[in-house]
């Protein structure tokens, strides 16, 4: 999997640390375990006293690192796909242009749809909290 994880997690002894690093890149407790050279009832106790919860926040954090560089990189894609649908000087066929102009519009509608979709759920559950109160 390799999401560039952390080498040592502060605030954890080594083992505990080296567990949760294995726990986030194989996903399984017994493999993480083996890697961490601790025992599977050691990986579940530390788990059940807490680790659990250290271990949802890595991830969240992970994710939302992740999701931070995607949007970047969605600025870079867009812009690039904007350069070669303007670019008429025969750099680009008239094929690429095609597909760079389909790939843009096909995005844009979907972006449309799920913000519509969004704003619909929103208002529901608004209503329904209105209701419920």
């Amino acid at each position: 999997m390799s999401m560039n994880l952390p080498e040592k997690i502060s605030g954890y002894s080594k083992k505990r640390s080296d567990f949760l690093i294995a726990l986030l890149d194989v996903g399984v407790i017994s493999e993480a375990a083996k890697r961490a050279n601790i025992t599977e009832s050691t990986a579940h106790k530390w788990l059940n006293d807490g680790l659990n919860e250290e271990l949802k926040k890595i991830r969240a954090s992970l994710i939302k690192k992740h999701l931070d560089k995607l949007q970047l990189a969605c600025g870079l894609a867009v812009d690039t796909l904007i350069e070669i649908l303007m670019n008429k000087d025969k750099l680009y066929s008239i094929n690429i242009r095609e597909r760079a102009s389909k790939t843009i519009l096909e995005n844009t509608l979907k972006i449309r749809e799920q913000d519509q979709i969004i704003q619909r759920v929103e208002n529901l559950e608004d209503r329904l909290f209105e209701n419920g109160n």
